[in-house]
């Protein structure tokens, strides 16, 4: 129990927390999987995964409003590299779709289409279907790689 308590729980509560400084997001994601790592049926399990959903979705959303900073002043490699860090290390957070696209727009920029096929392959594999996933495909025909 002490170990779920250590665990700031009030991270979250924290206004405009993808514009602040992230330390104490990952320090409660750190904390929270190392908890259910070694209480997995522990009666705060449940909050801790709900705790630890939450962290990892403002630490994605951290990324990508860093990385809309950077496009909008053309900061193109910064931007590449700040989606391709949400996309690697916080799929599924619902912002999949967005940071592939602000990838491709950053690749086509940086003259590296092979990096935005890259992005929009794996991208089908995660979501095979949707309006997301045509336009994934139409993109894919105009960097001449049929989906």
């Amino acid at each position: 129990e002490a170990h779920f308590r250590a665990a700031p729980a009030d991270f979250f509560l924290f206004p405009s927390q993808s514009e602040r400084d992230q330390t104490e997001v990952r320090a409660a994601r750190t904390a929270l999987v190392e908890f259910l790592d070694r209480f997995p049926e522990s009666r705060h399990a449940p909050r801790a995964r709900e705790l630890l959903e939450e962290s990892l979705r403002i630490l994605a959303r951290h990324e990508l409003v860093t990385a809309r900073f950077y496009a909008s002043r053309k900061h193109w490699a910064a931007a590449a590299g700040r989606y391709e860090t949400l996309l690697r290390s916080y799929p599924d957070t619902g912002y999949d779709a967005e940071a592939t696209f602000g990838l491709v727009q950053a690749a086509e920029e940086l003259e590296t289409p092979e990096r935005a096929r890259f992005a929009l392959q794996v991208f089908l594999e995660r979501h095979p279907s949707g309006a997301d996933a045509e336009r994934a495909r139409r993109l894919l025909r105009e960097l001449g790689e049929e989906q």
